[in-house]
């Protein structure tokens, strides 16, 4: 989180990679500590995204992905250790056209080389997935298909079309899960 004006949250001092959706993971290299390496591509508003770091032999043994809005400052997800393993992956419905930004550091600093990628997996049904934003003065949501992975968020941001308005809520049913 960062408020100010100063210049953090701008491209000014930071290296950015474009990266075209759809290509097989390429290889990147952490040769500083504390790099991290800046990742931007373009995504389409309701189509679902794979964001994906692989290990490689001889190469951090554990990373860390960040994915931002495209204003590079909002984290909308992150991620370390998928599936019992060190990789990072994120399934990512994304909310607006625009290019979005990524980065990926090695877990505690580490350096060495890595593979990222961006797929794009399809179109999106579900509320749930990414950021949904609701702008009426009034609106139901209600989704429920029985599909759901551990550690799901759901971001929903609510504005008020009136400067002032307050936002209230109402649940008639909302269901969390224990283990």
């Amino acid at each position: 989180y960062h408020c100010g004006n100063d210049e953090q949250g701008t491209t000014a001092d930071r290296e950015i990679v474009p990266v075209t959706v759809g290509l097989e993971p390429q290889l990147y290299e952490l040769t500083a500590a504390g790099q991290q390496i800046w990742f931007m591509f373009p995504a389409v508003a309701g189509h679902v995204y794979e964001l994906t770091v692989l290990l490689v032999a001889g190469g951090i043994t554990d990373s860390v992905l960040h994915l931002f809005d495209t204003d590079m400052q909002r984290q909308i997800a992150e991620n370390d250790d998928y599936d019992a393993g060190m990789n990072s992956y994120l399934e990512w419905s994304c909310p607006a056209d625009g290019t979005y930004f990524a980065a990926v550091h090695g877990y505690e600093s580490q350096l060495g080389a890595f593979r990222f990628s961006v797929a794009e997996v399809g179109a999106s049904s579900d509320p749930c997935a990414g950021t949904m934003s609701l702008t009426r003065p009034s609106a139901s949501v209600s989704f429920m298909d029985g599909n759901y992975e551990h550690d799901s968020q759901c971001d929903w941001l609510i504005e008020c079309p009136e400067q002032g308005d307050l936002v209230s809520l109402s649940f008639t049913r909302f269901d969390t899960e224990l283990d």
